[in-house]
């Protein structure tokens, strides 16, 4: 019998601070397996680790200048700008309903093993590059696709990506390279490092989102709430069961 987990489509109009604080509230006074999926946020933002040291990781100077929104999330990994073209997913899972240990070696394979028929079946069949795990990256041929971070609770983890569907060349100029960097990524800049995916995936992220939800529903029992009202029931109703086990950590880091 598959276990239940519940598919939450956010609106469009969500900000990634919101997505990140609801992500956080199913983390914490849920107990169902769910899995967020959102397509873009409103205005360029960056997103750091928790434990992100912002002089390292961003142009501290540029980002003031410019406006840029900075947050510092609940999870842990490196350092991201996203925005309206980002695609964004999370898997939210008790330890014992997924096919994996709660460790991070572990659930990162897990989710090679989720993502990897999507993109073989969305990939332009005349590419000759194919999507892997390398250094804990999601990559397609040499280039990173994706950020990812992780965080593990005492029986429940979080794993989360911002999947690059198209970029600003210039909104990678406020990310410093940092010193701690994959072996494979060697001193390409950020424009040599990434890739784009929709020049190379076929369909669009409708088509995108469809083959990841037919994934899922192959190993677990969907339940879609794609209505903000629902979307919010479900918020406020799992705060009402454990208001204690609410603790939020993203925050929007000042400078």
């Amino acid at each position: 019998m598959k276990k239940a987990l519940v598919w939450f489509d956010l609106p469009k109009r969500w900000t990634i601070l919101q997505q990140l604080q609801f992500e956080e509230t199913v983390l914490r006074c849920s107990n169902k397996n769910s899995f967020v999926f959102k397509h873009g946020t409103p205005q360029p933002t960056i997103v750091m680790g928790f434990s992100a040291k912002p002089a390292e990781l961003i142009d501290i100077d540029a980002v003031k200048r410019d406006n840029i929104l900075v947050l510092r999330r609940y999870t842990g990994g490196g350092t991201v700008i996203v925005d309206h073209n980002s695609v964004f997913t999370s898997w939210i899972m008790n330890s014992s309903d997924a096919n994996t240990s709660p460790f991070p070696r572990e659930i990162m394979a897990w989710s090679e093993t989720m993502f990897k028929p999507v993109f073989d079946g969305c990939l332009d069949p005349a590419s000759a590059d194919k999507f892997i795990l390398r250094e804990h990256d999601y990559v397609i041929g040499d280039k990173k696709i994706a950020g990812n971070a992780q965080t593990i609770t005492k029986d429940r983890w979080v794993h989360h990506t911002s999947f690059l569907w198209d970029y600003d060349n210039h909104n990678m100029s406020y990310l410093s390279i940092p010193k701690k960097r994959p072996e494979y990524r060697a001193n390409r800049d950020h424009n040599d490092f990434l890739r784009r995916l929709k020049p190379i995936l076929v369909g669009d992220v409708a088509h995108f989102r469809q083959q990841l939800l037919r994934k899922t529903q192959e190993h677990y029992d969907v339940e879609v709430i794609d209505k903000e009202d629902d979307i919010e029931a479900f918020r406020h109703a799992v705060v009402a069961e454990k208001p204690d086990a609410l603790q939020i950590r993203t925050k929007i880091e000042t400078f």
